[in-house]
C-alpha cells in the first residue's frame, strides 16, 4: 500500500516538475517570439513610411496620385497566444504655418512604444520625449538654375484610428503653388528640434554665408537680401480606405 502511494506521489511530483519546466520554457519562447514579431513590425512600419516619402516626392503635378498602406500591428507569432496592443494612426491637416503630419504610434507589449511621423517630406521617429529625423526630405534643391524650397502640406484630417488592422491612403495633388521670394526661408514643424541637424547640414553645404536661427515652431534660414528662391507648395489630399 505504502509503495503504491509512493509511486503516485512520485508521479505527481514529476508531472509538476515537467509542468514547471515547460512553463518556464514557454514563457521564454513566447517573450522571444513576441519581441521578434514586434521588431519585424517596427521594421515594416519604417519601410511603409519610407515608401510614403518616396511616393510623395514623385507627385509633381496637379492630379498625380498614389497609394500608401500602413499595418497597425505585428502578425501573431506561431504557437503563441498574442493579443497585442492596439496601435493608433492619424493625420493632421495644415494649420496656420504647420504643414500637417501623418502619425502611427505602434502599440507594443515588449518593445518600447515608438511613433513614426511623416511631416514636411521628412520621416521622424518619436520615442518618449525624444524626436529625431530618420529620413531627410528633399526640401531644398536647385532645379534649372533656380533654388527651390518645397513644402508638403496636407489638406485633410483623419481622426485617430485605434486598432490592429491596416489602412490605405490614396493621395492626390490638389494644388501646386509656386511663388518667388527673397532672402528668408521659413521651415515650420511641430518638432523643430528634429530638423536641427538636417538644416545645419544644408546650411553648411549649400549656403555657407547664410544664417540659421530657431523659432518657437520652426527655423528661419536667411540667405541674404539679394538672394531669391522659389517656394513650391505641394498641397496633398487623401482618401482613407
Amino acid at each position: 500500500m505504502e509503495e503504491g502511494v509512493s509511486v503516485v506521489v512520485f508521479a505527481v511530483m514529476m508531472v509538476m516538475v515537467i509542468f514547471l519546466v515547460f512553463s518556464a520554457w514557454y514563457a521564454g519562447f513566447a517573450q522571444s517570439s513576441i519581441k521578434k514579431a514586434e521588431i519585424e513590425h517596427m521594421r515594416k512600419v519604417e519601410e511603409q513610411f519610407r515608401y510614403l516619402q518616396s511616393l510623395v516626392s514623385g507627385l509633381r503635378e496637379n492630379g498625380h496620385s498614389g497609394t500608401a498602406e500602413f499595418q497597425f500591428s505585428p502578425l501573431p507569432p506561431v504557437g503563441v497566444l498574442y493579443t497585442g496592443r492596439a496601435s493608433a494612426f492619424w493625420a493632421e491637416k495644415e494649420f496656420e504655418n504647420f504643414p500637417g503630419l501623418i502619425g502611427l504610434e505602434i502599440g507594443s507589449l515588449i518593445c518600447p512604444r515608438v511613433t513614426y511621423i511623416y511631416e514636411g517630406g521628412a520621416v521622424l521617429v518619436k520615442q518618449g520625449a525624444n524626436v529625431y529625423m530618420k529620413y531627410e526630405p528633399q526640401a531644398l534643391f536647385f532645379e534649372n538654375g533656380r533654388l527651390i524650397y518645397q513644402e508638403v502640406r496636407l489638406e485633410d484630417n483623419l481622426s485617430k484610428v485605434v486598432g490592429s488592422g491596416r489602412i490605405a491612403l490614396v493621395f492626390f495633388v490638389e494644388n501646386l503653388i509656386e511663388e518667388n521670394l527673397v532672402d528668408k526661408i521659413y521651415i515650420w514643424s511641430r518638432y523643430p528640434s528634429a530638423w536641427k541637424k538636417y538644416l545645419y547640414k544644408i546650411r553648411d553645404s549649400m549656403f555657407p554665408n547664410a544664417s540659421l536661427e530657431p523659432l518657437d515652431n520652426g527655423w528661419v534660414l536667411s540667405l541674404g537680401a539679394d538672394s531669391t528662391y522659389v517656394r513650391r507648395i505641394l498641397c496633398l489630399s487623401f482618401l482613407a480606405c
